[in-house]
């Protein structure tokens, strides 16, 4: 059973840790793919943390995300639609974070998800709610990257490098090449 929409998939977005393949992330619940989602990492990257991507990766690393949205809300008032209701305790049921998007719901904890690439290449397993991820992207600081896979028949597959000056560059054309490879990679199995 899907809670949330999965439009585009479930993400993770993280960083690689200081050792071979090893990465922490936390998870985004809706529109995971990089036509959204890439787009956005790259909009609260330059607009909201002025390209400090130390600063970026930490405010990621924070929350479980229900979407990321750079423009949510702009003006600090939440638009009428988003509004979350109020739980018993006195709680909203979602989070806002200006310039960076909601975060879940107070009771749907997943905290931060942990895993390795390289090795097995295995996704991990199930997730928030029993559900999956999708897709991944991933910070290395090393190479000053963004790494972007996709889930595969049950593996995560490497799709995308981003070397910072690319990274500094993205384009519509090259978020939407990047989500067609998913669709090559299901053709072929």
């Amino acid at each position: 059973m899907t809670v949330y929409g999965v439009d585009g998939g479930r993400a993770l977005v993280g960083q690689f840790g200081p050792f071979a393949g090893h990465w922490v992330a936390r998870p985004v619940c809706l529109e995971g793919q990089p036509s959204w989602t890439l787009g956005q990492l790259w909009l609260i990257w330059d607009r909201t943390f002025a390209r400090d991507t130390a600063g970026f990766i930490r405010a990621l690393r924070c929350h479980d995300w229900s979407v990321l949205s750079c423009d949510w809300p702009a003006s600090g008032v939440i638009p009428k639609g988003w509004r979350a209701s109020l739980q018993p305790d006195g709680r909203e049921e979602y989070g806002h974070v200006v310039g960076m998007g909601r975060t879940l719901p107070y009771y749907y904890r997943c905290d931060i998800v942990r895993g390795q690439m390289g090795l097995n290449g295995r996704r991990p397993g199930p997730a928030l709610l029993g559900e999956t991820y999708s897709w991944a992207y991933l910070w290395e600081s090393g190479l000053r990257a963004m790494h972007v896979y996709t889930e595969a028949a049950g593996q995560w597959v490497h799709v995308a490098t981003l070397p910072n000056g690319v990274w500094a560059d993205l384009t519509e054309e090259m978020m939407l090449d990047i989500e067609a490879r998913r669709g090559w990679l299901e053709r072929a199995a």
